[in-house]
């Protein structure tokens, strides 16, 4: 019958800290108690530290009274929608530096709006046409 089981065993060292194990205990088969090194656990970071429960209820409820909790989130809502706007006004440049190169309507019409078409520039002889691909004028 083979019996175990797992411990945290602290080894003390002459010139260094004492080594944090965890092991295993066994018996054998013929009944001979045995040990076995599952992990190292001297390098682990030491556990945080945190207040008790009371005090951190009591700086909640003097945040959310003072309306403090209220300022933080419209501080980092309006910070989030101006990332947003930003980031719309680079996808709406990317997509409209896309678009109109491949447009082939009426350059007259598109010159209000994009400062590569010339308002001069009719559908007679001579006129340009945009395509993907081409420099401009």
């Amino acid at each position: 019958m083979i019996r175990w089981g797992m411990f945290i065993e602290t080894i003390p060292n002459r010139t260094s800290p004492p080594a944090i194990l965890l092991r295993e205990s066994y018996r054998d088969e013929a009944g001979k108690p045995c040990k076995r090194t599952l992990a190292n656990l001297s390098k682990l970071p030491p556990p945080p530290i945190f207040p008790p429960w009371q005090t951190t209820y009591g700086y909640f409820r003097l945040f959310s009274s003072s309306g403090a909790l209220e300022r933080i989130q419209f501080h980092l809502v309006m910070e989030e929608r101006e990332r947003l706007i930003a980031l719309s006004q680079v996808m709406i440049g990317r997509l409209w530096k896309r678009w109109v190169p491949l447009h082939r309507g009426s350059p007259t019409r598109l010159a209000a709006s994009h400062p590569q078409f010339s308002a001069g520039a009719g559908s007679g002889v001579g006129a340009r046409r945009f395509y993907a691909g081409s420099s401009g004028p």
